[in-house]
């Protein structure tokens, strides 16, 4: 447990800087292709993390997947050393800042929506395992691959946040599509499943582009309205909210799949992400028209 929970601080901390550090490497044409890069990073370790994990662990135990990380950690730790470019240290953040952050209200309907957003999607996706077995009667290896279809829908997503991410319209448009999508994947959980593998793959395919669609987005816009000696600050707030989001949901998806039963948990999660399609809709969205970005 206190293994865990030294990887979870780490896991939040990366989070927080990773984003702000990438979009600041580059020229500001090239922050969606930089967030996009770490996004898909983030996909493939999806599709490469458990199946590698598995063999590790089925052919040498598994404290040597443990120690394969650790080891492999290291390694990672040199080359950012020396790939990562220095910076110069922005304008000190202090606590009496902290306010002003929560009185802008793009960062204000980002912040909510986000804790919104992934509770509806958590809600599902942390009982997707049992949700296949009990309702779609799948097997194990079935669904490990489908499980790992969201790594592969990642990759999807990363690359078209990169390709349309430009401009205002495009902007509005794709922060609505990407969360009603991720509410309507939810809500076709029941019949896919019932469908059979194909159609669980298909709403894996919708669910995944969809799910790292809205999370790289708000991302993005979180830098874009954030002063600059904050952005990681508000970012680090947000990576802190997307876990609130994610312990939120494990906990309604269990509350409803007890009262409930297990067919019903991911309908939950639906009628959640529809209130964040409309957060969205009438909050975010008009804020953001309103609000001049910070660049």
């Amino acid at each position: 447990m206190g293994a865990r929970l030294i990887v979870a601080c780490a896991h939040a901390i990366f989070w927080s800087i990773a984003p702000s550090t990438a979009a600041c490497a580059v020229s500001l044409e090239h922050r969606s292709i930089a967030l996009s890069a770490i996004v898909t990073g983030s996909s493939i370790a999806q599709i490469l993390g458990l199946p590698l994990g598995r063999v590790i662990g089925l052919a040498l135990g598994w404290r040597m997947t443990f120690a394969c990380i650790a080891a492999f950690t290291v390694a990672l730790l040199a080359v950012l050393f020396f790939a990562v470019p220095k910076m110069s240290a922005a304008e000190p953040f202090k606590v009496s800042q902290l306010p002003s952050l929560v009185k802008n209200p793009v960062l204000l309907s980002l912040f909510v929506g986000t804790a919104v957003i992934a509770t509806a999607y958590y809600t599902g996706y942390s009982y997707v395992e049992p949700y296949l077995q009990q309702i779609g009667g799948l097997s194990d290896e079935a669904i490990t691959t489908s499980l790992m279809m969201f790594g592969v829908a990642g990759v999807i997503g990363s690359f078209l946040f990169a390709r349309f991410y430009v401009g205002k319209r495009r902007r509005y448009w794709y922060i609505r599509v990407s969360l009603a999508g991720v509410a309507l994947a939810l809500a076709l959980m029941m019949p896919a499943a019932l469908g059979g593998m194909g159609s669980v793959l298909a709403v894996f395919v919708l669910w995944g582009i969809c799910g790292v669609s809205f999370n790289v987005a708000y991302q993005s816009e979180i830098l874009r309205f954030a002063p600059p000696h904050a952005a990681a600050v508000a970012t680090a707030i947000y990576s802190g909210i997307f876990n609130l989001g994610i312990g939120g949901g494990s906990a309604v998806g269990g509350a409803v799949s007890t009262a409930f039963g297990m067919e019903s948990v991911c309908f939950a999660g639906a009628l959640i992400g529809a209130a964040a399609v409309a957060i969205a809709c009438v909050f975010l969205i008009p804020a953001m028209r309103r609000t001049r970005p910070v660049e």
